[in-house]
């Protein structure tokens, strides 16, 4: 938790019109939010929940919620275009709002839970805290009522993976890109050798044997595609180890092919080899 977290959370017993009513202690969010108000209750998700997204290009995340809450919990919520939840439902909602940082999101838990995000990246962090915040109660969810507003404090957020001396397959690769997610990292490298990557965005890697292309060490493109899009879907992006040096110019190739081509990623290959 940075220093400049601040969580408001009134403690104890409130005695209201003769009357006590208990605030929800604070739910485990990883990292702690930027501010986080906590109030008196909870929103309840069942199997007749559903998760609304109002805009067409929020529906991929309302189904990966619905998909991380059915693998950490068993729940299964249905998605759904539209808005106007009823109780017990989540919307996530792409709103244009300067207050909210671009990988920014807003949750408030009343009977419903609303998330709302000026990008996907700000929804896919959101989901991740509502997940975080779910208490199971049987064979229902329990979301505790607060605000939450929260931003990273650092825009690179990565894990570094070897994958050169120490080789992992896709599926395994998969994981990591999941347990970056559920702790908000943003970014995983992959510790690469030249001929790794390179390999990866050659055609002709399809007809290596499976027997030589795992003691090689070795990613089809058909595979580093598929991991790349694995992990956009999941607000993740991938990138290898990237080498500068004058002897290393078939990586800086193979860079720029996969991650300045048609669908971008940032232009850090550009920064790393300015003069």
């Amino acid at each position: 938790m940075s220093l400049r977290t601040s969580i408001a959370v009134h403690a104890g017993l409130l005695l209201l019109a003769g009357s006590t009513f208990a605030v929800e202690p604070p739910p485990p969010i990883v990292p702690g939010p930027t501010t986080m108000t906590m109030g008196t209750g909870q929103a309840t998700l069942t199997s007749g929940s559903t998760i609304y997204y109002g805009d067409p290009s929020a529906q991929g995340a309302a189904e990966l919620l619905s998909d991380d809450l059915d693998n950490v919990y068993g729940l299964t919520l249905a998605t759904a275009s539209g808005s106007g939840p009823s109780a017990g439902d989540v919307h996530l909602s792409l709103i244009t709002d300067p207050s909210l940082d671009a990988e920014g999101y807003r949750m408030t838990v009343t009977d419903r839970v609303v998330i709302e995000a000026t990008g996907l990246d700000g929804l896919f962090a959101g989901a991740i805290s509502l997940i975080q915040a779910a208490v199971p109660n049987g064979a229902d969810l329990e979301v505790p009522r607060m605000t939450i507003e929260d931003e990273p404090f650092k825009s690179q957020r990565s894990l570094m993976i070897d994958v050169k001396n120490q080789w992992h397959d896709i599926p395994e690769l998969q994981k990591f890109i999941n347990l970056c997610r559920f702790y908000k990292v943003r970014h995983l490298s992959l510790h690469t050798g030249e001929s790794q990557w390179i390999g990866s965005v050659m055609d002709s890697t399809a007809g290596i044997s499976e027997s030589s292309r795992v003691s090689q060490r070795l990613y089809t493109e058909a595979e580093m595609d598929g991991l790349i899009a694995y992990a956009k879907a999941r607000g993740m992006y991938l990138f290898p180890h990237n080498e500068t040096t004058e002897g290393f110019a078939g990586m800086k190739h193979a860079l720029q092919t996969d991650f300045d081509g048609a669908g971008g990623y940032p232009n850090w290959v550009q920064e790393a080899y300015a003069d």
